[in-house]
């Protein structure tokens, strides 16, 4: 059976779930291909908190303040094999694009961190970067 791909980012920015100083998380970019759910394969970037234990992420409609995601190529018409997640993921995620994703995902964050707090009540006093 073939296996996904994924990799993930540090992005550098830290936040504190609901404001609580017992539930630390830290932003991830990850950047995977994988079989879709449907048929084919799919390529996408999208960013997850990761704390202590778990990995999460909101996915809301556009401008509705969500996580940051993007789903790059999706081809329904190739077979989840090896050689094929492996060739997909490689014509995607280049070097120059994900830098160009990383730097749009920090700039998604960035005005919650300039801020302090996003709105879901979330604060970023532990902020490294944006």
């Amino acid at each position: 059976m073939a296996a996904d791909i994924q990799q993930d980012i540090d992005l550098g920015i830290a936040r504190l779930e609901y404001g609580d100083p017992d539930r630390p998380q830290k932003a991830v970019l990850t950047i995977s291909t994988r079989k879709h759910y449907n048929r084919g394969l799919i390529s996408t970037a999208t960013v997850f908190w990761l704390g202590n234990p778990c990995r999460s992420t909101v996915i809301c409609l556009a401008g509705s303040g969500g996580d940051y995601s993007q789903h790059l190529k999706y081809d329904h018409t190739l077979r989840a094999t090896q050689g094929n997640i492996n060739a997909q993921h490689a014509t995607v995620f280049t070097p120059e694009t994900i830098a160009r994703l990383t730097q749009a995902a920090k700039d998604h964050y960035a005005a919650n961190v300039r801020a302090g707090v996003d709105g879901f009540r979330n604060t970023y006093p532990l902020a490294v970067s944006a």
